[in-house]
């Protein structure tokens, strides 16, 4: 036995052989069968601070024009995100039209609760024009004065009327948009 141990073979210990059962193997899953995986699940288990991806709708009024924006043909996006609804939708509709893919975008952040450093901003963009409002990273870049983010978000949505300039003065004129949005 010394010699086995030594040379590293393996030794049983006490007991007949003839009285133990053989271990059952490990079930397998099926290669047909889906593998459960805690991978789709996001860090934290239930409580999900993203709010998922999620749909979302937007009205956008000014000047006698309404836009409608939604996720559905374009992706985008509209969740809670740590207490900041996070908005990105496409243009689909202009006074009732449809419009082709890529043809604008809805872009905003607001704060439901105070959250610390965080400084909302709105970037509205259709076909002519393109307008800004808040703390925007693009508006910072040409120095342009923006108006500070008026909208009221309350759950899932956000409403209100918002002051919004353009980032080349001359092209288009400052707006006064009505802002309507839901998220699902």
């Amino acid at each position: 036995m010394l010699a086995a141990v030594l040379l590293g073979v393996p030794v049983a210990c006490g007991g007949d052989d003839a009285d133990s059962e053989p271990a059952e193997p490990a079930d397998e899953p099926d290669a047909d069968e889906p593998v459960e995986s805690d991978a789709d699940e996001p860090a934290g288990g239930d409580s999900d601070p993203g709010g998922g991806l999620g749909t979302g709708t937007g009205t956008v009024s000014f000047d006698g024009e309404e836009y409608r924006f939604e996720i559905g043909r374009e992706a985008g996006q509209c969740r809670n995100l740590y207490d900041v609804l996070v908005v990105d939708l496409p243009l689909v509709e202009a006074n009732g039209t449809e419009v082709p893919p890529d043809s604008g975008r809805l872009e905003l952040q607001v704060e439901l609760d105070d959250v610390e450093d965080f400084e909302p901003w709105a970037d509205l963009s259709i076909p002519g024009g393109r307008w800004f409002a808040g703390d925007d990273e693009v508006a910072a870049i040409t120095d342009v004065e923006t108006p500070d983010l008026t909208l009221t978000a309350s759950g899932t949505s956000i409403t209100g009327t918002q002051a919004m300039v353009p980032l080349v003065q001359g092209i288009n004129s400052a707006i006064d948009a009505k802002i309507e949005i839901t998220c699902e």
